[in-house]
């Protein structure tokens, strides 16, 4: 029956440090890959002479610090006339900063910059097809008849070549903001003030991205409010015996401020979602019917991967914390009982080490916080408190 509970428990565990550290490197990805906000224009594409002409124009207070702007063509053949190989990629024309068109890794080279015309950028498969390797920088091909020296190749979901036209115009802009919780309303300014397009819809990127980001400690958060409960809970029952309940205060006041400083103990709700005023009943309703608004339009845009892979970011993340959160639950419930098991510490740090290890072996490494680190402990903890 112990080795069955131990199979049991240590499954369970390997689970949840697998679905918590995806949580975690989701987190990370989308800060990184994610800083700023799209906007998608439906009518008249913006040029590259109104870009130059709007970032001249735009000043510190408008709260904009840069702007990429970029166009997705279609598959086009793209040729290596030295050895007569060819392949298709997707063209996409670039304003400003490459890396902000989808995300990607840099494996050789650099981006080109703006007055780099005859630059480029490729995937790596793209770069096999053509150069049969991938360490191609300083390489020639040709697009639409013009040739392209390779500057840089990345690694990305579908093949691209990414170059510059001084002449293209662009459907597409990646905003970086001051603030990102209020860049939409920025946003919207510097297009009315300085961009001609008047039919677009904005997507929040960072800020969902960041806000939801933002929850993945969340499983070690449980663990420290339900230890910090157990104690205020003894130290109700012994509210009588001034000596232990002087003890228990104090062992709860230290903990509390511990946890504050390992676990970041400190959830930031976002000041648009609080009312200005206590009395403002209609403040929710309107705030609901914004948001469902601009996630309904979000949903209508034409698909780009940009924003197919922040969906899907999106929801991955929140079905990993879920599940963490439904496993954990069951451990914590377990506790209670008195045939509730909890394994040895350092079997409980070896699944740790596997999910850690198989999470880098896949490619989502992370850098695991606090509350991740000393989840075994915490959870150990809060088992012996049970049971005493």
């Amino acid at each position: 029956m112990m080795s069955r509970r131990w199979v049991a428990s240590c499954i369970s565990l390997l689970a949840l440090f697998l679905v918590w550290g995806w949580a975690l490197h989701l987190g990370e990805w989308m800060r990184r890959e994610y800083p700023g906000i799209g906007v998608r224009i439906h009518d008249v594409p913006i040029s590259a002479d109104a870009l130059n002409d709007a970032m001249q124009r735009v000043g510190e207070g408008d709260g904009v610090n840069g702007v990429t702007a970029w166009s997705r063509g279609g598959m086009t053949q793209i040729t290596n006339g030295r050895i007569g190989a060819a392949t298709e990629a997707r063209i996409i024309t670039v304003y400003g900063d490459m890396g902000a068109v989808c995300p990607m890794d840099l494996i050789h080279g650099g981006f080109t910059v703006n007055a780099d015309a005859a630059g480029c950028v490729i995937d790596q498969k793209t770069a096999f097809a053509l150069f049969r390797g991938t360490d191609v920088v300083g390489a020639k091909m040709e697009v639409f008849n013009n040739a392209y020296v390779v500057r840089g190749v990345v690694e990305s979901k579908e093949p691209m070549v990414l170059i510059r036209d001084g002449a293209a115009e662009y459907t597409h802009l990646e905003i970086t903001c001051d603030d990102v919780e209020y860049g939409a309303e920025a946003v919207r300014a510097f297009m009315y003030r300085h961009a001609p397009a008047s039919n677009y819809a904005i997507v929040e990127h960072g800020f969902y991205g960041t806000l939801l980001a933002s929850l993945t400690p969340l499983p070690g958060w449980l663990v420290g409010i339900a230890i910090l409960f157990v104690l205020a809970r003894e130290a109700w029952r012994r509210r009588t015996i001034p000596l232990q309940l002087l003890l228990l205060c104090a062992t709860l006041f230290t903990l509390y401020h511990s946890f504050h400083w390992l676990l970041d103990f400190s959830i930031t709700w976002p000041t648009r979602y609080l009312p200005t005023r206590w009395a403002d009943f209609a403040f929710w309703p309107t705030l609901v019917r914004t948001e469902a608004a601009a996630l309904n339009e979000a949903s209508y845009l034409t698909p780009v991967p940009k924003d197919m892979q922040w969906t899907s970011a999106i929801r991955a993340l929140v079905c990993s914390l879920v599940t963490a959160a439904v496993i954990l639950s069951s451990f914590m419930r377990g506790a209670k009982q008195k045939n509730g098991f909890f394994p040895p510490p350092l079997l409980a740090l070896a699944c740790m080490a596997i999910a850690c290890a198989a999470l880098h072996a896949a490619g989502a490494g992370f850098t695991p916080p606090l509350g991740y680190m000393l989840a075994v402990p915490l959870w150990w903890a809060y088992t012996r408190l049970q049971k005493s």
